[in-house]
């Protein structure tokens, strides 16, 4: 295992670490749990999960939508978060909000919250086999109801949004539209905001202990011990491969296998049509020998 400086922490006395809160999102199945509950680990973090989940009981309750884009003109609904942001500061603890739910009010985390943001990034294959081991439909009327959403980010998706939102279509080609939708996204949000962090989940996985290493860096914030044993914990070659019973949320994983996993749960056609489906963002992203080329 490569030895990394690990350090002892105290936000009271180490003025280098930054106070900003950290927004950690991207499309719903692309490690943010796992992403964010090792971030947890640094010390300076109150974990916050998923406030702007609508099915959150303990989420903030204001949210009609799934991915609802948050104005920066609309105080009521950023204010929340704001709150919640204050209430980790007394505690001497800095927010984490952990949502993917949150990925298209990334403008208002940013210029309203005063958040740092970090964007998982999964490739579609294991993002699509997500979904269908899940059964995670997707009701396309979330986004083609928020028209300024539509307008802002989703205009070049608009004709498919209209289709997909008539009726349930299979669920492999949700996926594929759903990734490129979030991931054109992504790209923009990062010309935009050039110190967006854009992160690989399948780079996490295979070094999990250089790469998060790197990403405490550049966030300004401490690779501690417990960090490096969470590491071990969650990504031992010894641990399973497949989630056991079908949980949600399964963090113990052998993660360099699990970027593989999609190969056990998805046809080779339905590699093949996703590929096709998603290869002009796929390929700003990943080189396409890594995933038809590995075993």
């Amino acid at each position: 295992m490569t030895k990394f400086k690990l350090l002892n922490f105290n936000k009271k006395t180490n003025p280098k670490i930054k106070n900003k809160p950290l927004l950690v999102t991207g499309t719903h199945r692309s490690g943010t749990t796992w992403i964010g509950r090792v971030l947890e680990k640094s010390d300076i973090f109150e974990y916050l999960q998923e406030p702007m989940n609508i099915e959150n009981k303990k989420g903030i309750g204001l949210y009609d939508y799934w991915f609802q884009y948050i104005k920066e003109s609309e105080s009521n609904l950023y204010n929340p978060l704001i709150k919640l942001k204050k209430k980790a500061e007394k505690r001497n603890k800095v927010a984490l909000f952990k949502d993917p739910i949150a990925f298209f009010s990334i403008d208002t985390f940013i210029n309203k919250v005063n958040a740092d943001v970090l964007i998982a990034v999964r490739n579609p294959f294991s993002f699509a086999s997500s979904l269908k081991r899940l059964d995670w439909q997707f009701d396309f009327n979330h986004f083609l109801n928020q028209e300024e959403l539509m307008d802002l980010y989703l205009q070049d998706f608009k004709d498919e949004i209209a289709e997909y939102s008539k009726s349930k279509k299979n669920i492999v080609l949700q996926a594929s539209l759903l990734w490129n939708i979030f991931y054109t996204s992504a790209l923009n949000y990062k010309s935009k905001y050039p110190q967006i962090e854009l992160v690989k989940h399948e780079n996490l996985s295979l070094n999990p202990y250089e790469n998060f290493s790197k990403l405490c860096k550049n966030l300004s914030i401490p690779y501690t011990n417990t960090m490096n044993e969470y590491l071990k914990e969650t990504t031992d070659i010894n641990n399973s491969t497949e989630v056991k019973n079908n949980v949600v949320h399964q963090l113990e994983r052998n993660s360099k296998d699990n970027i593989f996993i999609y190969k056990h749960r998805l046809s080779e056609k339905e590699i093949e049509d996703i590929y096709d489906k998603t290869k002009v963002i796929f390929n700003q992203f990943y080189d396409k020998k890594f995933f038809f080329e590995n075993d």
